[in-house]
């Protein structure tokens, strides 16, 4: 009955009343995963108020505990709060859709805080979870535009040692440089460079 109600107040645009009803809903049910959903879906993507659905934590039966899309929204919540370890607690193995969201919600939000090692786990858990969305498709493009300008100065570096021959040392900062990334196809060029000019001495 109260699930019934919550969807119809739901429906009418009535958000407070909906509110009201699956939380009547949770309590009568001990806190199972088919009264704590709703109540999560409506607090995190229509109210917002993820203080609210991260409250809800403890009245959620251990078994409710378990849902892979009560996990998701929670851990989505949490990415909203900034409480980043515990979104990636919450999702865990979690897979699907809606784990791919909170997955890209992650790296937006690491990508925005300067989190670069962050951001590439957060897209490829949300890889992992379902196909690429565009909204992930725009993380891993600034993702990368922002890699190849950290990269920029160190690659710049390379440039005065292969004028002067330094071979060992070019080999070296060249390596360095692909170390942290594995991308760049300058330094790759320079290591072939050295390689090639150190066989022939």
């Amino acid at each position: 009955f109260w699930l019934t109600q919550g969807r119809r107040h739901a429906q009418a645009f009535d958000f407070d009343a909906a509110r009201d009803a699956f939380d009547t809903a949770l309590s009568l049910s001990g806190g199972s995963v088919g009264t704590a959903l709703p109540l999560v879906e409506l607090l995190t993507e229509t109210l917002c108020d993820y203080e609210g659905a991260l409250a809800l934590r403890p009245r959620i039966s251990s078994r409710g505990q378990g849902s892979s899309a009560l996990a998701a929204q929670l851990a989505i919540a949490a990415v909203h709060l900034g409480q980043w370890p515990m979104a990636r607690t919450l999702l865990g193995d979690v897979k699907g859709e809606l784990a791919s969201k909170a997955w890209t919600l992650l790296a937006e939000a690491a990508l925005d805080a300067g989190e670069g090692e962050l951001t590439l786990d957060a897209v490829a858990r949300a890889r992992s979870c379902a196909p690429p969305t565009p909204a992930l498709l725009r993380v891993e493009s600034a993702l990368q535009a922002l890699r190849q300008r950290s990269r920029a100065p160190e690659e710049a570096a390379l440039a005065p040692l292969h004028a002067t021959g330094d071979w060992p040392a070019l080999l070296q900062a060249a390596g360095r440089v692909l170390e942290r990334y594995p991308d760049s196809a300058q330094a790759r060029r320079m290591v072939a460079a050295a390689e090639g000019a150190l066989q022939q001495i």
